[in-house]
């Protein structure tokens, strides 16, 4: 029995056994069609398998039919773990890393769907209550860098894709499986204090792992949330102004726009903007050295 590692271009164009010689060696099936991955899995006796394929199986049934893609998405991840169920069933002594998709920059409706594709595959991993299947996290979107095609990884990001994989599916292999029903141990004999050792540094691993995961995209989601409020803002440095800042909100704001107007109409003539929020930078004094201005373009 060995390792298997099925996955599309983003697996196979990076993956050697010689590159990432601290986790098993792993036997390469390169797969990008679902009937290809079904036939893998019917015909697999592996012990260990890492699979990273949902993409392409998505992209590649969705075509044209973009109108109907959550729909899809729902059949594909159906069919997906319905074989990874039917062989993890069949092999219960082997192990099942399902990695959660990556991003597709090139396909915007992909990139709409994308969180209730994994929503979609996270709740039927649970929903199979196996303890030999098990999700493996992706790497955050913000280290998912793509070659010109917006689908390929580049070589960096496509290392580390593989190498943060390779060793969450490391921990979980190594982990030992017990039935938590109480009725049997799945391990032939009660584990010895080395054992019971390496479990919970492993449990360790894996949940400081998760943690860091999920504080990630916590960040990410901030400073997503945050930029896309300033996007349609700009900030304007260096500015004079003659007439001292009056000091109440109002009138201060009105010198502010009257300032900023000043410059929008000498650099755009005929101007057709309006200013509907202006703000003097942090920490500012009465010399006005910077404001920031979101700017409403009329026709």
């Amino acid at each position: 029995m060995s390792n298997l590692l099925i996955g599309s271009s983003n697996i196979a164009r990076f993956y050697k056994a010689d590159s990432f010689t601290k986790f098993r060696p792993y036997t390469l099936s390169r797969c990008t069609e679902y009937n290809s991955f079904k036939a893998i899995m019917d015909e697999s006796t592996d012990k260990s398998f890492v699979i990273s394929v949902v993409e392409n199986f998505v992209c590649n049934r969705v075509k044209s039919e973009k109108d109907d893609a959550l729909k899809i998405i729902e059949e594909v991840t159906t069919d997906f773990l319905g074989v990874i169920q039917e062989t993890a069933t069949r092999l219960p002594d082997s192990r099942f890393a399902v990695v959660m998709p990556l991003q597709r920059p090139a396909y915007d409706w992909y990139q709409t769907n994308l969180s209730e594709l994994r929503s979609s595959i996270e709740d039927g991993l649970l929903a199979m209550r196996m303890d030999n299947v098990t999700k493996i996290d992706c790497i955050s979107t913000i280290t998912q860098q793509f070659a010109e095609d917006q689908v390929h990884l580049t070589d960096a990001s496509g290392k580390s894709f593989l190498d943060f994989i390779l060793g969450q599916s490391e921990t979980f292999f190594k982990s030992i499986q017990v039935d938590l029903s109480g009725e049997t141990s799945k391990t032939s004999s009660a584990p010895t204090l080395e054992q019971r050792l390496a479990q919970l540094e492993a449990a360790f691993r894996t949940r400081s792992l998760s943690d860091n995961m999920v504080l990630a995209r916590l960040r990410e989601e901030i400073d997503s949330g945050a930029n896309r409020s300033k996007e349609d803002r700009i900030v304007i440095n260096g500015l004079v102004c003659r007439k001292p800042l009056p000091t109440d909100i109002r009138a201060k704001t009105a010198l502010l726009s009257e300032v900023a107007m000043e410059i929008f109409n000498f650099l755009i003539p005929n101007f057709k903007g309006k200013i509907t929020f202006i703000s003097q930078g942090k920490g500012a004094t009465g010399v006005l050295p910077m404001v920031e201005v979101l700017e409403i373009f009329t026709c």
